[in-house]
Parts: structure tokens; C-alpha cells; sequence
């Protein structure tokens, strides 16, 4: 599931909400609104366990607002605030943040919130590097680095239950 994101200059009044008054005020916005009740709709119809929901910058925020019952969240080059760097920000146990090193939207991340992020390593005009074309300049390094995690993790899964063995 895609949610909409940042459409039109009028749009740009709900990037600014956020910038000033994060979760709290932007769930007050139309565009909020919207997207939950797309996110509703979707979970009724599908189940929120059969959703995997991905977003770029404003929509990525709300797939990270919405998706905490989905199956998982990716979200490319979201839109943070500063003030996540000291206090953290809602990012679920089932999201994946991508984004590109020169991007200054995706910038203000909390340290201890980047354990499932990967970092496309880009360069040049800083307005280029928010666009949805980085996501074509994920290395084969960062891929496998996506898949080792998991690869990794479903075989500690397997090394817990004791019916199954790991070799």
C-alpha cells in the first residue's frame, strides 16, 4: 500500500505542520486523515498483517504513522525533524528507512533508532538526492546488506525453536 504524499504547493502547509508540531499536529491535518482511512479500509479488506506499506517523505511518515500492525513498513528518504536526532520519533519494530546520504529531509535521525536503515552513499545536488530516482542508485552492497539481516535473523529464529536445526 501506497499512501499519498507531498501534492501541490498547498500541500506543502501539512510538511510544515509537521516541521513544527510533529505527531500531534499532524494527525490533525486532512492528509492524515485520508491516509487513515485508506489504511483502514485496506486493513478491513486484506488484513493489516497482509500490508506492507511504503512511502517517500511525507508518505513515508504516514506509512511510519499507520503501518505499526502491518506486515512492514519501507520507507525511502522519510521526512524527520531535527528534534527526533535527542528525542526519537514513532519508527515501528516492523519499518526500514532507506535513504540517501545527501538527503537533508532525511537527515535528523535518532542513533539508536537506525538499527534497520541503510544508507544509499550518493552525491550532488542535495534537492536531488530527496527525489524518488536514488532509490535506482541502491548499490548490490546495500541490497545484500538488506538480505543478510534477514537471512541472519530467520536463522536465529530457527536456532530457538528445536524442532528445526540449522546447519
Amino acid at each position: 500500500m501506497a499512501h499519498k504524499g507531498t501534492s501541490g504547493v498547498l500541500d506543502w502547509g501539512n510538511n510544515a505542520v509537521y516541521g513544527l508540531t510533529g505527531d500531534v499536529g499532524y494527525k490533525l491535518t486532512g492528509r492524515y486523515r485520508e491516509a487513515k482511512k485508506d489504511q483502514d479500509i485496506a486493513e478491513r479488506i486484506y488484513g493489516a498483517k497482509n500490508i506492507t506499506i511504503i512511502g517517500h517523505s511525507q508518505e513515508a511518515y504516514q506509512a511510519q504513522l499507520l503501518g505499526d500492525t502491518s506486515h512492514e513498513i519501507i520507507t525511502l528518504t522519510k521526512a524527520t525533524r531535527p528534534q527526533e536526532v535527542v528525542y526519537g520519533s514513532s519508527k515501528k519494530k516492523n519499518q526500514y528507512d532507506v535513504r540517501a546520504s545527501g538527503d537533508l529531509v532525511s537527515l535528523w535521525r535518532n542513533p539508536f533508532q537506525t538499527r534497520k536503515d541503510t544508507t544509499i552513499t550518493t552525491g550532488g545536488d542535495p534537492l536531488k538526492q530527496h527525489s524518488t530516482d536514488v532509490s535506482m542508485k541502491m548499490s548490490n552492497q546495500a541490497l545484500n546488506k538488506l538480505f543478510e539481516e534477514e537471512i541472519l535473523r530467520v536463522l536465529r529464529e530457527k536456532e530457538t525453536r528445536k524442532d528445526i536445526q540449522v546447519d
